[in-house]
């Protein structure tokens, strides 16, 4: 199943592509993007096992915010949700916050 979706605001495009068990964001995750993508990333992530984040440009707090929310989402409901290339930028973000607990990332191959 292939399925994507495109939001833009102030500039800046935040971009979902669903592949089988993988949802694919490209783009801007940021305070401009973020209001727009809001409550549809759950329909987005739907039973996703993998977010990939290889293809981001940009993100900020905003953006982080909004992964965590899917990601706590998912743990309630059961499911496991792994996050895969994850960018600098947010893996710091992610440390200084103190949720790694939360982000977890499929493990790295060798």
């Amino acid at each position: 199943m292939t399925d994507s979706q495109t939001f833009s605001a102030l500039g800046q495009t935040a971009s979902f592509a669903r592949v089988d068990a993988t949802l694919s964001v490209s783009g801007s995750l940021t305070f401009s993007t973020v209001p727009e993508v809001g409550d549809k990333l759950a329909g987005l992530v739907g039973d996703a096992e993998r977010i990939n984040l290889s293809a981001m440009e940009r993100i900020d707090s905003a953006g982080v915010a909004l992964l965590l929310e899917a990601m706590l989402s998912a743990r309630q409901a059961g499911r496991s949700l792994l996050l895969e290339g994850v960018p600098s930028r947010m893996r710091a973000l992610i440390d200084v916050y103190g949720i790694s607990e939360f982000m977890q990332e499929s493990p790295v191959p060798a």
